[in-house]
């Protein structure tokens, strides 16, 4: 469905058996570095959730590639609108309110972080993976992503990159679950750890797991998100699993 004229929302829900449950929902924001939607943060990761009894739903947010003057207002917009059509449709949706989460990757989980703050009174969790959650770190001329792209065009994914989710962050942020790699060469562990810093100064509930190993956007780690051979690691798959035991708990 559409949320914007540039932003659409995917549902990925689980089949209504003889004995009707309300599951909790997981928004999910897939990284692309603003420019694109990456698809192995996507559809991939949407079916693991399910498999674990949540509701997925997949924003296709706005980026450069679809409109190059886009807004970080443009962005959070989209993941209210996404929220209020999880609340109001609750019931047909399956879903339980009450248990509503939040998963961003690399630049998705920046914004995930942020709606994670801001909209406190319906996320209850939020799930960063890999996240550039600040600019500081992030030079512009190391960063490969942007690398074909003019200053011109680079001009409205800069001014969201800006936006440091550190600032955001208030009693209300919910629990939030954070991991990366040592070994990631786009995003710097620094902003991360300034990140949890400010959380934790916060009192905000937080698990953080840095694995040694792996690159950049290794989503689920696993065959069904792999472009290649170093996008498999056994090791850093298991994040999942642990994230699955700490929503649980």
């Amino acid at each position: 469905m559409q949320i914007s004229e540039t932003a659409s929302l995917t549902n990925y829900l689980l089949p209504v058996y003889q004995r009707k449950v309300n599951h909790p929902a997981i928004i999910i924001l897939p990284g692309g570095s603003y420019t694109f939607i990456s698809q192995r943060e996507s559809y991939p990761v949407a079916v693991a959730f399910n498999a674990i009894g949540m509701q997925s739903f997949v924003l296709d947010y706005t980026t450069w590639e679809k409109n190059h003057q886009f807004t970080f207002q443009m962005l959070v917009n989209e993941v209210k609108k996404t929220i209020d059509y999880i609340v109001d449709n609750a019931e047909v949706l399956r879903v339980d309110p009450e248990q509503i989460y939040i998963i961003g990757f690399s630049a998705g989980a920046h914004l995930a972080a942020i709606s994670g703050s801001l909209f406190y009174r319906y996320i209850k969790r939020v799930i960063l993976a890999y996240p550039a959650l600040t600019s500081k770190y992030l030079p512009e001329d190391k960063n490969v992503f942007y690398s074909k792209l003019s200053i011109e065009d680079k001009t409205s994914i800069f001014n969201i990159l800006s936006v440091d989710a550190s600032d955001y962050i208030s009693k209300n942020t919910p629990p939030t679950f954070i991991w990366s790699t040592y070994e990631d060469q786009i995003v710097d562990v620094q902003g991360i750890l300034d990140y949890i810093r400010r959380l934790n100064h916060t009192k905000i509930a937080c698990e953080f797991h840095l694995f040694e190993k792996g690159q950049h956007g290794l989503s689920l780690a696993n065959e069904s998100t792999a472009m290649g051979k170093d996008d498999i690691d056994d090791h850093v798959a298991k994040w999942f699993f642990l994230l699955k035991e700490w929503l649980k708990n």
